[in-house]
């Protein structure tokens, strides 16, 4: 059997691998890419066919939902996300089954043995059901930080941010203070509530009751200035990033939401 593996986040990428390896060992990971267009050029490509595709539905240039529309896919597609918001989406596109990272292992096996049994029906009910009471769980409350030999608890509440920079991690907090995290942004994306917080790039994370104004550039740019909601004045706690094109348009829904 062979794998195709979609996914633009190359820790989250090489995990899924290693995984499966672990657990399938007579499983082929044929192909891995990044991006909607790598993925179509490698689909549309003669000779190139896999069994089961992992696809991530956020990639760097855009939704995985553009890929069903512009090449032919014969493999079954296990949809892998941390929003259970395109559960239905995915299955309008025939996807086999819909797993919210991080991924376990019972699911990996689960999804799996659908495709090798050729299940190709799923109980739609059942699985926004389970979707909806698993969404209801684990998110973190606090997470450790780490200064000068300290460890510091930090409550998530409190955390305007996380950030990537010079390939160290950071939570700026809503009085402006930085505090060093060992978690990526790719494991902290999976274990905070999705509706607080957005990853807006590879290098940042923001939590909506910190935007304070969005500005849009010709080229489809979104320019989001952050801030404490408290509007502490003792503290420079203003910070300025950039959302990409491809992800402007979910960013924006979600805010609204």
């Amino acid at each position: 059997m062979k794998i195709m593996i979609i996914e633009d986040e190359s820790m989250a990428r090489d995990f899924l691998a290693k995984t499966i390896r672990n657990i399938f060992p007579n499983i082929e990971i044929s192909a891995m890419a990044e991006s909607v267009q790598e993925s179509i050029s490698w689909l549309n490509t003669p000779g190139n066919d896999v069994d089961i595709i992992f696809m991530d539905v956020m990639l760097i240039d855009g939704s995985c939902f553009e890929i069903f529309r512009n090449a032919k896919i014969n493999a079954h597609v296990i949809i892998t996300t941390a929003f259970d918001k395109y559960a239905l989406k995915a299955f309008e596109e025939n996807c086999i089954d819909y797993l919210m990272k991080p991924i376990r292992e019972e699911d990996l096996k689960r999804a799996v043995g659908r495709c090798c049994g050729s299940i190709c029906s799923t109980d739609l009910d059942k699985l926004l059901a389970a979707l909806s009471s698993r969404n209801k769980i684990e998110y973190k409350e606090r997470i450790l930080t780490y200064n000068d030999g300290h460890i510091i608890p930090v409550g998530i509440p409190s955390v305007m941010c996380f950030i990537s920079e010079s390939k160290e991690n950071y939570a700026i907090t809503k009085d402006g203070r930085k505090h060093a995290v060992k978690e990526t942004l790719e494991t902290l994306a999976s274990c905070i509530d999705p509706e607080k917080f957005f990853k807006i790039s590879r290098s940042c994370i923001v939590a909506k009751d910190s935007i304070h104004s969005i500005t849009k550039s010709l080229d489809g740019r979104l320019f989001i200035t952050a801030e404490s909601p408290s509007g502490d004045s003792g503290n420079d706690t203003k910070f300025k990033f950039t959302v990409s094109r491809s992800r402007a348009k979910e960013f924006l829904s979600w805010l609204e939401s």
